[in-house]
């Protein structure tokens, strides 16, 4: 099975990096022993190479869009590499994270070789303005969305409603016993700290929630562009007591 992903972890330290990703692979793994699964990341990490996580195989390509041309080649590059897969093993299935870029990749291979294409809708790609839908052309039964809300969302804006769901989970056995059942965060957020996350509406909201509960302890996990910023507005909102901002942290700390 290979799975094409604009991202993928570099190494096994890095638990942080989209980690429902790391969850959904380790679960096909874990689930069917037997199954072969090779990773294609275009984009990160930003080298190309070829290593091993957790006992899979990975390829990056270190993919930097400049230009029409260069995106045209980096296609070829991970074309090249799905046919020297096939030339070797049987791919049993392709399957696509997000409806975009590696979607159109999968989609036009799988359609040229006879191999099932399957792509997991994860959030952004739902939404209107995603143009790669009308490239890929996707069918419902070749979709998979992680959401009951992203299917009818998916649908209101492209007309197609996928065929199946799967959802975001957790590993409970990822996570250290915890003895005591005290609660001492009240609201946590875990995401980078860029415009599209909108962590300062988050931290607006949490101003206006400690108006009513003056003790609110709220946290924060993650880094990015956007950090000295949303600092100044816990500053400007007298949040210092309420909202802490932890950094980038390990997935399961």
């Amino acid at each position: 099975m290979v799975i094409l992903t604009p991202a993928f972890p570099e190494d096994e330290s890095e638990t942080q990096w989209i980690p429902f990703l790391q969850l959904m692979v380790k679960a096909l793994k874990k689930n069917f022993p037997a199954l072969n699964i090779i990773v294609l990341s275009v984009f990160y990490p930003h080298k190309a190479s070829a290593y091993t996580w957790n006992g899979m195989q990975v390829v990056s390509f270190g993919a930097k869009h400049k230009n029409k041309f260069r995106r045209v080649v980096f296609w070829r590059k991970i074309w090249k590499q799905l046919n020297i897969v096939r030339r070797k093993q049987n791919i049993a299935g392709l399957f696509s994270i997000w409806c975009g870029e590696c979607a159109f990749i999968g989609k036009w291979f799988g359609k040229r070789y006879s191999i099932k294409h399957y792509t997991w809708i994860c959030g952004q790609d739902a939404l209107k303005s995603n143009r790669w839908v009308s490239f890929i052309r996707p069918r419902s039964d070749q979709l998979a969305a992680m959401s009951p809300f992203l299917i009818n969302e998916f649908y209101k804006n492209h007309g197609i409603k996928p065929g199946h769901i799967i959802p975001n989970a957790i590993d409970p056995s990822s996570f250290p016993r915890v003895d005591s059942k005290e609660k001492d965060i009240d609201i946590f957020g875990a995401g980078s700290l860029v415009p599209l996350k909108q962590y300062d509406i988050f931290t607006e909201v949490i101003a206006s929630i400690r108006d009513s509960f003056p003790t609110l302890k709220a946290f924060h996990c993650g880094d990015g562009e956007q950090k000295k910023g949303i600092e100044t507005l816990i500053k400007k909102l007298a949040l210092e007591k309420n909202l802490v901002l932890s950094g980038e942290q390990r997935h399961e700390q």
